[in-house]
């Protein structure tokens, strides 16, 4: 949060929908695409290794 102190939430939702394995790749490819970009747009790509 002191990183980013205009950023309120960053955050994600999910159900007990489906098993174990197939929400664990559902998780990793969100946070690998939609969190990645978003991270991109905000200029906080020289935070990530």
């Amino acid at each position: 949060m002191k990183a980013f102190p205009n950023v309120n939430k960053l955050g994600g939702y999910t159900d007990n929908v489906g098993d174990d394995k197939g929400n664990l790749k559902l998780s990793t490819d969100r946070a690998n695409n939609t969190v990645m970009n978003e991270l991109i747009k905000l200029g906080a790509l020289h935070l990530i290794d």
